[in-house]
């Protein structure tokens, strides 16, 4: 009872051969998607070090 089935039952779902072109290109593709997402991450990181803000100063006893 700890192994279930991934995904409906009415979905078709093809296996690659690992070394073969579906998977090259999957796995490529895949890449390619991680590079872009992680140069938008780099852009947020770098936009979010350029702002500045005031510090927020609390009451007193605010927070005891």
């Amino acid at each position: 009872d700890l192994i279930s089935r991934y995904g409906s039952e009415d979905a078709e779902s093809s296996v690659d051969q690992l070394g073969g072109v579906g998977w090259q290109t999957r796995k490529a593709r895949a890449k390619k998607r991680i590079l872009e997402m992680a140069a938008e991450l780099l852009q947020v990181a770098a936009a979010r070090a350029l702002k500045t803000a005031d510090a927020l100063v609390s009451g007193d006893g605010l927070y005891e």
